[in-house]
């Protein structure tokens, strides 16, 4: 991943970005820009805006939601469930991408999961409806860093998403973390500019946008 600033991209910056990707043995570079970049050498595929709210401030939203189901710490037992349920993911980045597979699209997802779910265990949750504990209904996953609590997945399955279970799922985690002293943190998450549902389900839950953008663009060597 390369991280554009104030730098100007012209034909001889892609051109050394793509030498050095050449070098290090990559056929792909991913560029994040704060502004939006012009050359028609660059895919775009996708822009994530910032959201913001805070512990106290979420609580106040979820404290009423009536849990359904069972929530719980994801188990290494879940995982194949989990995957199931990836399929219904919003648009990507990488999935916007024609020259990656879906294949290859979820098994980055459901490795980045697994990665942010190790690290975080104790806010990283599944939901159950059915005593069977089949299938995963919704998940959530969320960590605590030095710059607050960052949201980074909500996932619920088509069928179950009236009837509270991501809001279910965050709650649990927003009592997770005021449990820890965290009431005052400031919560982030980031949003794809086109997945209007979630930017709604936030706004109402207190969050904002911060005006922040990040711009993705891909290069193909």
């Amino acid at each position: 991943m390369l991280h554009l600033g104030d730098e100007e991209m012209t034909e001889d910056l892609k051109n050394r970005i793509l030498e050095r990707a050449r070098k290090e043995g990559f056929q792909m570079v991913s560029l994040k820009s704060s502004e939006p970049i012009t050359c028609s050498h660059f895919q775009p595929v996708g822009t994530l805006l910032e959201f913001t709210a805070t512990i106290e401030g979420m609580w106040e939203h979820l404290q009423d939601v009536p849990l359904r189901g069972l929530i719980r710490k994801i188990e290494p037992c879940d995982w194949p469930g989990i995957e199931d349920l990836l399929q219904f993911s919003s648009p990507t980045r990488f999935s916007k991408d024609s020259r990656l597979s879906p294949e290859t699209v979820q098994r980055h997802k459901l490795r980045m999961l697994q990665v942010y779910a190790e690290k975080h265990p104790d806010s990283s949750l599944v939901t159950f409806t059915d005593k069977n504990l089949k299938p995963v209904a919704g998940l959530q996953v969320s960590y605590f860093d030095n710059k607050g609590v960052r949201l980074y997945e909500v996932l619920v399955r088509p069928e179950y998403r009236k009837g509270f279970i991501a809001l279910g799922l965050l709650a649990q985690n927003v009592r997770n973390f005021m449990s820890r002293g965290l009431s005052k943190s400031e919560v982030r998450t980031h949003i794809y500019e086109d997945n209007t549902s979630s930017i709604r389900l936030f706004e109402k839950l207190g969050c904002r946008s911060t005006g922040a953008k990040d711009h993705y663009y891909h290069l193909w060597s």
